[in-house]
């Protein structure tokens, strides 16, 4: 596909494409990793919210409200106060 575009429209669309390559690698860091959604079930502090998040201390299934990132991984508030 680039063998038929100039220099200057080859190397556009090669910049175009790193552009969008590096939004979605940059939404993916943003947002926190789901957990398997076999299992999804509603959060038991907001049951109106799919508990797609699993705790790393307790392993209990939270919406994305209940956790927060810690050293890359995602804790509960119960689990994170004990790391302090």
């Amino acid at each position: 596909m680039l063998g038929s575009l100039d220099s200057d429209q080859a190397a556009e669309q090669v910049v175009d494409e790193m552009t969008s390559m590096l939004k979605l690698s940059s939404y993916a860091q943003d947002s926190p990793p789901p957990a398997s959604t076999r299992h999804s079930t509603m959060c038991r502090y907001h049951p109106e919210s799919p508990a797609l998040f699993e705790c790393a201390g307790c392993h209990k299934r939270f919406c994305s409200e209940c956790v927060k990132e810690v050293s890359g991984a995602y804790y509960c508030h119960i689990c994170r106060s004990r790391l302090q």
